[in-house]
């Protein structure tokens, strides 16, 4: 664990904060844990875009793979997938769920990511800080973006508001999958 006293020991060494950064410089952050009872909001300038297949890393270079991926040649395969569509300047981890995908399925999935980075960019450019630029989609969205596919015959929501939610995201997301999500009707 880590050590308490007199600091030395194994904490990693920060410069202090000031040295990196400026009053009142602007920052793009991304929040990684909510704040809680005293503690403020962890945030941290490396930003990422979690899709199904892909979380897409602005500024890196690096293709990481899910190690849930266990087959050899398939994580071969996806590495170099992966390699051939990401934009340069750009890192990619592989999730565990892109096992198995076709070419079309994970070009078409960076494509959308890089287009929800360009969007998010051009937003954070147009606004006055401190502004929220983008929110990482509910719980239950984020359920039914890792689980629905083609393979899903039917999801039943028993919200409205639920319901509404992953409406917006899947008519953003996954267009063709609209029909296998419905309201549940019954007492």
């Amino acid at each position: 664990g880590r050590q308490r006293g007199n600091g030395k020991g194994r904490e990693k060494k920060y410069p202090p904060i000031e040295t990196i950064l400026k009053k009142d410089q602007e920052l793009l952050v991304q929040v990684t844990k909510e704040p809680i009872s005293t503690k403020g909001a962890r945030v941290t300038s490396e930003i990422s875009l979690a899709g199904r297949f892909f979380v897409l890393v602005p500024g890196g270079g690096k293709i990481g793979v899910s190690r849930k991926i266990e087959s050899w040649g398939e994580r071969r395969r996806l590495k170099q997938l992966a390699q051939k569509y990401k934009p340069k300047g750009f890192g990619l981890i592989i999730r565990t769920v892109a096992e198995g995908k076709n070419e079309d399925e994970i070009a078409s999935e960076i494509r959308d990511l890089m287009g929800q980075y360009e969007t998010l960019k051009r937003k954070a450019d147009g606004v006055q800080p401190p502004a929220l630029i983008h929110k990482e989609i509910g719980m239950t969205s984020g359920i039914i973006r890792d689980l629905l596919s083609e393979d899903v015959e039917k999801v039943t929501i028993d919200t409205r508001e639920s319901f509404e939610e992953i409406r917006r995201y899947i008519s953003a997301t996954s267009p063709g999958l609209i029909n296998k999500v419905s309201l549940y009707q019954g007492k």
